[in-house]
């Protein structure tokens, strides 16, 4: 994939998304900037971080795209860097921003998912996303993607490292109708080692059990979904398969039909926003339960 050539080519949409307040300009370098990432993940990254800016920049501001090749310790990387002149980030920000559901806003409809899902596809194809305050006021994202076609160098010999962190083995059914939901939390448990099978709804959550009757450990399902919400598949799951660990997700806990079905049928409930970590622990917990 060619960077400069999709920003180019996106450059209209990308304009629309940071909106008509928001001057874009680019910058790109004049050697071909060829990634390890499909064109349709690099426009949607792209997207995701002028939609943001649109978002941090109310009143109008200037967004700078600029692309380099820069070498790393495992070979060369493309480095895609958007900056904008708006307030910076907060310290908050700072230490919340790569989670999943971290939103600014007391919105409950603002999933907060924009730099996750760009973290996400950056993170499949080997890169790394770095934020920081620019010099000068703004905030500044950077990616950094393996650049294409370039033999990588040999990993330097290094020293023994250190235990590996604690891998799951269990597997997990999401049950979400909001795709870029599901894919956030795939991502939070697959590096945690847990295996990860997805469904949009209800009856399509029904349909994959069929499919894996013995493979699936728990249900990790939202409650506000089409066709059959959470509620009505914990119902049907559990007259078929009593012993099936279900988790509620939510965005507003106080639902009292729900958290008395939650009671009754002996389930557990997690409310959004929640952390990669406050998940693993809720699946921990009703693993060993």
């Amino acid at each position: 994939m060619n960077d400069n050539a999709i920003i180019s080519t996106c450059e209209r949409r990308l304009a629309a998304a940071a909106g008509a307040q928001v001057r874009l300009v680019l910058r790109l370098c004049e050697e071909r900037c060829l990634a390890a990432l499909e064109p349709y993940e690099f426009e949607r990254a792209l997207l995701c971080l002028a939609d943001n800016v649109r978002e941090a920049m109310p009143g109008g501001g200037i967004l700078t795209i600029m692309t380099t090749i820069e070498a790393g310790d495992a070979g060369s990387n493309v480095i895609v860097r958007m900056q904008d002149s708006g307030p910076g980030f907060s310290d908050e920000a700072f230490q919340h921003m790569f989670e999943p559901f971290f939103s600014t806003k007391d919105d409950a409809r603002n999933h907060g998912l924009s730099v996750f899902t760009v973290y996400a596809v950056v993170r499949q194809c080997g890169g790394t996303v770095t934020c920081r305050n620019a010099l000068g006021g703004g905030a500044s994202i950077a990616l950094a993607l393996p650049r294409a076609g370039v033999p990588q160098s040999v990993a330097k010999t290094a020293p023994p490292a250190a235990p590996a962190p604690r891998r799951e083995s269990a597997t997990v059914l999401i049950v979400e109708d909001d795709q870029r939901v599901r894919a956030v939390l795939k991502e939070a448990l697959s590096v945690k080692g847990f295996g990860v099978l997805e469904a949009g709804h209800g009856v399509a959550a029904l349909q994959v059990l069929e499919q894996h009757p013995a493979r699936v450990d728990v249900i990790l399902t939202d409650v506000v979904m089409p066709e059959m919400n959470g509620q009505e598949l914990g119902a049907r799951v559990l007259a078929m398969r009593p012993d099936m660990k279900i988790i509620y997700m939510s965005g507003f806990s106080d639902n009292q039909d729900l958290r008395t079905e939650v009671v009754e049928q002996k389930s557990l409930f997690i409310q959004k926003p929640f952390t990669p970590q406050q998940l693993v622990q809720k699946l921990r917990e009703v693993l060993a339960g």
